[in-house]
């Protein structure tokens, strides 16, 4: 990968690219306490058909350490970024807090985002019970400690506005979360998954860091959304809500991965709630899973409603809200931290 630098608003970020100019443009961001080295496995796997750019966010690896740090001041590197690159219709990519970084770009400027990805994003809900600040580590960073205590206390009391502006996202979202392993309340990515119009909701049992843990099934569930178009025949339904037509596809492939499961079901109808979920909540009692995922193994996708009667009623409703669990690994947590060539590198356990 090549290392490049670019200045935003008197910020210097370095970033990484693979793959060739004028391909379809992916931008990765990392965690909290990480950087964009995090992310080789998935650039290598990207890199034959996509341009990608995986970015050190302010404070974190080559980038400037300016002390001044928030949510809302990495979103605007990263339009920022986006801008003085010109890229426009990028595949955006974030992981925890690079997640809400990723989530709060989407919402700010949708024109710049063709496609978002959002593995254990930090959701946009205050935290129960507060998080506490947590220890330095000992040895050098390859961060600046200060941006820890920054978003530990912007975590704890989030803007209420960014759970309501998810609704604005217009690009086509998959939230992957870790499953019971991982420290984010799961109901919690759910309910994040519900707010965004065009999301699918994705469980894979890694704990909080999917892509590193199970490398495998995050990729065999990323790039097939990247390139849906190329490899599934997408039936094209519209529907009336609210006076507005839109359309949603389903994805009718012809198989899916041994372990996977799913449970379409109609988004909130008009009316209901739309508050934040409760911390905890159990999970549907009508799901069944099959024997494990074959790590192997390269299938497409099929989601299918649980009956005819939910087709109906997502059709004439909402577009079905698409969910699936993959694998069945308990206690390969991805909350360890990496030594890389000589740093320290501190996990996002906020």
């Amino acid at each position: 990968m090549e290392l490049s630098s670019v200045e935003v608003d008197g910020i210097e970020l370095t970033y990484r690219t693979a793959g060739e100019a004028g391909l379809l443009v992916v931008v990765l961001l990392h965690a909290l306490g990480q950087d964009s080295s995090d992310w080789n496995v998935v650039v290598e796997a990207l890199a034959p058909a996509h341009r990608v750019y995986a970015l050190d966010l302010r404070g974190h690896g080559g980038s400037s350490q300016p002390g001044a740090y928030s949510l809302e001041l990495m979103r605007s590197d990263v339009l920022g970024f986006l801008h003085a690159l010109d890229l426009d219709g990028a595949c955006l990519i974030g992981h925890s807090v690079g997640g809400a970084v990723a989530y709060l770009v989407a919402a700010a400027e949708p024109r710049r985002v063709r496609r978002l990805v959002l593995e254990e994003p930090a959701p946009p809900l205050p935290a129960t019970p507060s998080r506490d600040m947590p220890p330095r580590p000992d040895g050098t960073l390859c961060f600046d400690w200060r941006v820890v205590e920054a978003i530990t206390k912007q975590r704890n009391v989030p803007d209420p506005a960014w759970w309501d502006d998810l609704r604005h996202i217009t690009a086509r979202t998959l939230v992957i979360a870790g499953g019971p392993d991982s420290h984010f309340p799961q109901d919690q990515l759910e309910g994040l998954a519900d707010r965004i119009p065009d999301a699918s909701y994705l469980t894979i049992d890694a704990g909080y860091d999917v892509h590193t843990t199970r490398p495998e099934a995050f990729l065999a569930a990323l790039l097939p959304f990247l390139r849906r178009k190329a490899i599934v025949h997408c039936k094209q339904l519209s529907c009336q809500r609210g006076g507005r037509s839109r359309t949603d596809s389903l994805v009718t492939a012809s198989s899916r991965p041994a372990g996977a499961w799913s449970a379409a079901r109609p988004r909130r109808s008009e009316g209901e709630s739309a508050d934040p979920p409760a911390a905890t909540r159990a999970e549907p009692a009508n799901t069944t899973r099959q024997k494990p995922l074959d790590e192997d193994a390269r299938h497409s996708w099929r989601l299918q409603p649980r009956s005819a009667h939910d087709r109906a009623r997502s059709v004439q409703r909402h577009p079905p809200h698409r969910r699936r669990s993959v694998g069945t690994a308990r206690g390969q947590r991805g909350l360890d931290s990496a030594a890389v060539e000589g740093t320290e590198k501190v996990p996002d356990s906020l």
